[in-house]
């Protein structure tokens, strides 16, 4: 497949897409408005040992899970002279685009 036909395709598409973004900003913030106090109340129902909430309209099921993690002190480490030792390199790769300037 030629790149270049593809990064027009994209082009095209995201142009499409856009059009829409303006029209759906207000709905956008509103569900996230909503999706927020759904969150908050969801979270007041949670009793010890609960995992998870779960909220259920007629065409949604919403789910609040709750998960506990355990984190390491770096500053401790570093202080402790460890951090160094027990450091890792991952590498990963991240795609993104922007307008470009005409």
């Amino acid at each position: 497949t030629d790149i270049q036909v593809l990064l027009k395709e994209a082009d095209s598409c995201m142009t499409a897409l856009a059009q829409y973004d303006e029209m759906l900003a207000p709905i956008q913030k509103r569900l996230e408005n909503i999706k927020a106090q759904i969150k908050e109340y969801a979270q007041s129902q949670f009793r010890d040992g609960d995992k998870k909430v779960e909220l259920a309209s007629e065409k949604t099921v919403w789910t609040l899970s709750k998960t506990i993690t355990t984190t390491v002190d770096k500053k401790k480490l570093e202080k402790d002279k460890l951090l160094e030792k027990y450091s890792t390199q991952t590498e990963s790769y991240r795609l993104t685009s922007k307008e470009a300037k005409e």
